[in-house]
């Protein structure tokens, strides 16, 4: 008989991978840069998770700027990141209508992406 795991063991299995990605990514940044930077959530991305226009076969880490107590503090959050590596701002007109901002660099010879919304959503009128 197989056994196949149920949706919500994915789902577990899924956050702790992201959790090991997140806290392995964050240590480098910190690492490299000699910052306390505010953690980030990361993935592995690889076209799986971008939004339409922009780019569908780049392989990269995103980061996403997601504070749970102080939305308010993402662009900030956004802003200390690209300052201590070093980020370029890459905000596309789509993720601007979304109220979204976006950074792109490098981090230990990996391209990476950090993201946050910083506005309300604008209507597309």
């Amino acid at each position: 008989m197989t056994c196949y795991p149920t949706e919500t063991q994915t789902i577990s299995l899924t956050m702790e991978v992201a959790d090991a990605i997140s806290a392995a990514v964050n240590a480098r940044a910190v690492a490299e840069t000699g910052v306390e930077l505010p953690p980030l959530v990361w993935v592995w991305h690889q076209g799986v998770y971008s939004l339409p226009c922009a780019e569908q076969q780049e392989v990269e880490f995103r980061g996403r700027v997601a504070p749970r107590d102080q939305p308010e503090s993402t662009e900030r959050h956004l802003r200390e990141w690209a300052a201590a590596l070093r980020l370029t701002e890459s905000t596309t007109s789509v993720e601007r209508t979304h109220g979204r901002r976006t950074y792109t660099g490098v981090l230990a010879g990996s391209r990476i992406r950090i993201t946050g919304r910083v506005e309300a959503t604008r209507s597309a009128a």
